[in-house]
């Protein structure tokens, strides 16, 4: 059963960001979009102005990692749209739940008007999960549908147009989803899908005739306090050093006993030795994009056995799959519970004692004397440690 109810398809739309927690949208306004930039004030969401349209997507990033709440992005069309290529290329790689919102061209003057006319499904699909244009018809279920696809599995950014003539039009509701199921859709960050007995048997055997484990964590970690006590719990119940990547620098405070550093973008990095003795590498919530030294036991330490993958994430292990001994694709949080009550002894000399050993030797490295007038990043560094506060 469809209704109209007293809302435009702008602000059906502004409506349902809202709904989902929507606080800021960032992006450059236009003639294009003018009835979505009403809706924004009207709902009293705070639109930010950019000077070009991939900094809003950088933005909005930044400010939905800092603040779980959604990230949104609103720009004109053509030339206007594409400006926020680079920027959506940035989230799709990086793995970063963006929505954009641009305008389009009103499909009545089609196809003899060209002025700035682009398919911008086409041109956006290759970086974006979803990407759909707006209708009175679809408004509705399209948003909460692109809030939800973008935080679903493998997170990334998505795409929806909406020409100016569309926006004022009365919006018409289907089966009208009630504010409760839209919002716990929109927030639902990943698929509870059910894990594998089976792989977590395997799993759990690995652990155990394991005297070596590692812990690598990756940006598929989700970023809620529970998922960063769930993996301090289990580091220390499994007495693994913890190698995190930068973008989840911090799920482990650096002064834990058994932080080790950070597995950055060169094959040379410091914690490749650590990666080379390890028996067993449980990699949470880490993802492919992530990965630079190939992920295979001869490149990592030269021996045809090495060390035995545990893949533990709400995504899944795919393009390209890593060999693993345990694939767990699930609740993070879960599984880490289930694999902590796995009971064995580490190899003397591992665990704290190993990446106290790590630390020290990494940090007492010569640092090169600074050229005249100037001040090293390792210095400026070292200094903000000592003068703020952990957090």
């Amino acid at each position: 059963m469809s209704k109209t109810i007293n809302r435009t398809v702008a602000e059906q739309l502004v409506f349902r960001l809202k709904e989902a927690g929507t606080e800021i949208v960032f992006g450059l306004p236009g003639g294009e979009n003018v009835e979505v930039m009403e809706a924004l004030r009207l709902a009293g969401i705070r639109f930010v102005l950019v000077r070009n349209e991939s900094s809003a997507i950088y933005m909005a990033d930044v400010h939905a990692r800092l603040t779980s709440k959604p990230a949104v992005c609103l720009t004109t069309l053509g030339p206007g749209a594409t400006n926020a290529y680079v920027g959506l290329a940035h989230a799709d790689l990086d793995r970063a739940p963006v929505l954009l919102i641009t305008a389009e061209t009103n499909q009545k003057v089609l196809p003899d008007h060209t002025h700035q006319v682009l398919d911008l499904q086409k041109v956006f699909e290759p970086v974006c999960k979803f990407t759909a244009s707006l209708n009175p018809e679809n408004v509705d279920g399209l948003v909460v549908k692109a809030l939800r696809e973008m935080k679903q599995g493998r997170v990334g950014p998505v795409h929806l147009s909406l020409s100016r003539e569309i926006a004022s039009q009365e919006a018409i509701v289907s089966n009208m989803v009630s504010s409760e199921v839209a919002v716990s859709s929109a927030s639902k960050s990943v698929s509870k899908v059910a894990f594998d007995s089976t792989e977590l048997d395997k799993a759990r055997h690995s652990l155990k005739k394991s005297k070596k484990p590692l812990i690598i964590v990756g940006v598929g970690l989700e970023v809620k306090a529970s998922s960063y006590a769930s993996l301090q719990s289990f580091a220390e119940a499994i007495a693994a050093p913890v190698i995190v990547t930068p973008k989840v620098k911090g799920v482990v405070s650096d002064k834990h006993p058994l932080a080790t550093g950070t597995l950055g973008l060169t094959r040379t990095d410091p914690v490749y030795e650590l990666i080379a003795e390890a028996d067993c590498i449980v990699a949470v919530g880490f993802d492919v994009v992530e990965l630079v030294l190939p992920w295979n036991d001869t490149d990592w330490n030269g021996t045809e056995q090495g060390a035995e993958m545990i893949w533990v994430s709400s995504c899944e292990n795919i393009n390209p799959v890593l060999p693993v001994v345990a694939d767990l694709t699930g609740d993070v949080v879960e599984l880490l519970g289930e694999l902590s009550q796995v009971r064995f002894s580490v190899e003397e000399g591992w665990g704290e004692a190993r990446a106290s050993q790590f630390r020290q030797t990494t940090r007492s490295a010569p640092l090169p004397p600074p050229q005249k007038s100037r001040i090293l990043p390792q210095t400026v560094l070292d200094i903000l440690r000592s003068e703020l506060p952990d957090d």
